[in-house]
């Protein structure tokens, strides 16, 4: 059984990912950030958003919606593909491939 989630581990991760945001987006206009990747076969993915202390934001799943004040700003996703998993009769969410990191860069 360990052998089995370890090729999982190894082979089911997301090819690409990245976060597309408008680069420049004026003072008022709405923001929304969205990560694009793939997940693994029979799986899901977790994305964990983060932001400076001087942007607010709300996560809807795979999207971002950002307010800010004017400046230069970044954002990061942690992509974690995921696969629910039943062991006997006790069921899981395990992680299910290489943890993924991407940022993204954009001027309000």
């Amino acid at each position: 059984m360990l052998r089995i989630l370890l090729v999982i581990l190894l082979f089911a991760s997301p090819a690409f990912a990245q976060i597309d945001v408008p680069d420049s987006t004026p003072v008022g206009e709405k923001i929304v950030a969205e990560c694009t990747t793939v997940a693994p076969e029979g799986g899901f993915l977790t994305i964990l958003w983060s932001a400076g202390t001087d942007l607010d934001f709300v996560q809807s799943d795979n999207k971002l919606y950002i307010w800010g004040k004017p400046g230069n700003h970044k954002i990061d996703a942690v992509i974690v593909p995921m696969k629910h998993i039943k062991v006997g009769k006790e069921e899981f969410d395990v992680i299910a491939g290489p943890i993924s990191r991407v940022d993204a860069r954009f001027v309000i």
